[in-house]
């Protein structure tokens, strides 16, 4: 990013630093801390050094009293060569009984949270 526009920094430490804030909002609280949160969006990878520089930590732990409970979450970003939202796609599409084959899924999209 050596030849990069001024404009264009600011807006990516912007979108680094606003990433911050949805981080911390549930995954932490559900999981514990030791868990960690895990930043999984397709640019991520690329742009690791930006989230590193940028303030998106100081406002992931900008949570009043919780911010030194949220120091201690780790923040990792996923990185591998296969989405793992495609494979979980292909998977499902797999499945003999799965969403392929499921009447309800054409008619009713329907969002399953874990326990």
């Amino acid at each position: 990013m050596a030849h990069a526009d001024g404009d264009c920094l600011a807006a990516l430490d912007l979108f680094c630093s606003f990433l911050g804030e949805p981080s911390r909002a549930i995954w932490p609280w559900r999981w514990g801390r030791s868990a960690g949160v895990y930043i999984g969006c397709g640019i991520a990878p690329r742009i690791v050094a930006q989230i590193e520089r940028s303030s998106f930590r100081s406002r992931f732990e900008a949570k009043g009293r919780f911010g030194d409970y949220l120091a201690e979450v780790p923040a990792l970003v996923i990185d591998v060569q296969v989405s793992p939202a495609l494979v979980g796609a292909s998977r499902a599409l797999d499945m003999e009984d799965g969403p392929a084959h499921s009447p309800r899924l054409a008619t009713r999209p329907r969002c399953v949270l874990p326990d």
